[in-house]
Parts: structure tokens; sequence; C-alpha cells
């Protein structure tokens, strides 16, 4: 997790590495600190990278037209605001009838990778679990399901992994003059000059 902060703003950033759907994934985002001024803005976004390899072999005695692939949907979860990103891999291919093996290559399968991606986000109305010097949980998931459209005697196998970046963006207006104790004149350096005296001789 990485925190950067520039002007008014603070964004947490978490990475989740690729892996397999479905799968389901707990992280803690730290709450906005009062102490830095006033919540103007809360935004959650999801960017979701999705690798799907997709095998069919066509067992038709025709040449087919035949399509394969996946849709996935990556979620992240903070209070009850989601944001969500939604890829869908496919290929389409003319296939030739079947060869006699199912080792999806040859004239009758193929066997291809496909990498997509997408991007979502929320902007939460209510800030109040937003605030506070502790943590709030960050649910990450992903699910998949493959889909298939071409001749019915076939075979098929389809696999999907996923990954996220989710960032949490607080806009904040900062107090005014922080360093005032109490008020804000006493920040201006023109009330440490001392005006020179005339001395009486």
């Amino acid at each position: 997790m990485v925190a950067t902060t520039l002007a008014a703003t603070i964004t947490h950033t978490t990475t989740i590495l690729p892996s397999f759907t479905d799968w389901n994934v707990t992280n803690a985002i730290p709450q906005f600190d009062p102490s830095l001024g006033t919540l103007t803005n809360v935004s959650i976004g999801i960017g979701a990278n999705v690798a799907t390899v997709t095998k069919v072999e066509s067992k038709s005695t025709l040449t087919r037209s035949v399509t394969s692939g996946s849709h996935a949907t990556v979620t992240a979860t903070i209070e009850s605001y989601s944001a969500s990103a939604s890829v869908t891999n496919s290929h389409s291919q003319q296939l030739g009838r079947f060869d006699g093996v199912v080792d999806f290559g040859g004239t009758s399968g193929y066997t291809v990778g496909i990498v997509g991606s997408a991007f979502g986000q929320v902007g939460p109305a209510d800030f109040i679990p937003f605030i506070g010097v502790g943590n709030i949980p960050l649910i990450t998931s992903a699910a998949a399901r493959g889909f298939y459209r071409g001749p019915a005697d076939y075979e098929q196998e389809v696999s999907t992994t996923a990954s996220a970046i989710v960032t949490v963006t607080y806009e904040f207006s900062p107090p005014v003059c922080p360093s005032c104790d109490p008020e804000p004149e006493d920040c201006d350096d023109r009330n440490d000059r001392r005006k020179p005296r005339n001395r009486r001789r």
C-alpha cells in the first residue's frame, strides 16, 4: 500500500496481484485524519486487468465459426460503497470439421490467450465513515464465467485470472493558517516587526 499527498489531496493505493478467479481479498485503508482539514470529497476507483485462456475443439462434422471467452467483474467495496469494472475477453475463429484429436489445436481447435482491462469509480455521498484516525476495511473481489457460441458438439476449457488496483482519494480543505494560535493574524510576520522609536536625549 502506498500513500501520497499532493496539495489538498491524499490517495491510498492497494494492488491485488493476478490470481485465478473467483477470489475475495480484504485490506485496510486509513481514514481521513480530521486534523488535516475539512474533508470535501471521497472517490473510490478500481482498475481491473483480466487475462483469459480459452481452448476449444469443435467435434462437428462441418466447418463452423465458434466464439469463446469469459466475462469478469472486479469490485472494490468500502462500507456501503462499491466500484466495479467489467471485462469481456472473447475470440472468434472458423474451425474445420473434427480432425479426430482433442488437442485444442490442429484444423478443428484453438488455444488463445486474451487480455482486457477496465476502470470503474464511485464517489460516496456520506463522508462520516471515512473520517477518523483508524482504518476501514477494503474488500476486493473478482468473479468470472466462461461462454461459448458455436456448434453443439465441442470440447471447451476456459481459465481466467484477474488483478486490480484500487485507489481511495480524499479531497480536503486544509486549515487556512495551520500554525495560528489562536488568531490568524498571528501568522503574519509583519506583527513581529518593531517600529523604531525616537529617543529623547
